[in-house]
């Protein structure tokens, strides 16, 4: 009797082993694919890699803008919207900064050469002609940046940028809204 009790216990002991080493098997299986899934989730492809360098350059660029606007613009309305421009921009760029420094990637710091180029064109116009040229700007940027955005919602891969596009959509497409009631009191003018 001794000896079956013995024969069992080892027997249960030892599918018991078997059985652990399963569930000891599966779950670093689960944590082992968890990591990889958990890493394609947060890489960086190239197209995000883009978005962020071209997002990057559309907000350096609209802080300026901004920054020129206060200084250049003939009417209140247009210094205030372009201060807003500067603070909600420089607020965006260092947010998309953070997320770039955790995703290893490089920060643009300067103005890409188109961006340049309407800057300077835009700084050398008259007061009369600095306002309406301002907001045009201010339209067309924000039409290309939001279907940036859009098309990065669509496209983009890493889920934390993509999460951050969809929250500062909204902002960027009430910043259009308010340069085209600007436009709209400009024309009426």
């Amino acid at each position: 009797m001794i000896s079956i009790i013995s024969k069992g216990w080892l027997l249960k002991v030892y599918l018991g082993k078997i059985f652990n080493m399963r569930g000891l098997m599966m779950s670093l299986l689960l944590v082992s694919m968890s990591f990889v899934f958990g890493q394609v989730r947060n890489t960086i492809s190239v197209h995000d890699k883009t978005f962020v360098d071209r997002a990057a350059q559309t907000g350096i660029s609209e802080v300026e803008f901004g920054k020129l606007a206060q200084e250049k613009g003939e009417f209140q309305f247009i210094k205030t919207y372009g201060f807003k421009m500067e603070i909600h921009h420089a607020e965006l760029n260092r947010e998309l900064e953070d997320l770039a420094a955790l995703k290893n990637l490089t920060f643009p710091i300067e103005l890409a050469q188109d961006k340049q180029r309407k800057l300077n064109e835009l700084s050398m116009k008259s007061e009369l002609d600095f306002d309406n040229s301002f907001i045009d700007l201010m339209i067309e940027e924000h039409e290309n940046a939001i279907g940036l955005f859009e098309a990065h919602l669509q496209n983009g891969e890493n889920l934390d940028l993509k999460k951050r596009v969809e929250k500062k959509l909204p902002a960027l497409k009430e910043h259009l809204d308010e340069a085209r009631e600007i436009k709209n009191y400009l024309q009426q003018r």
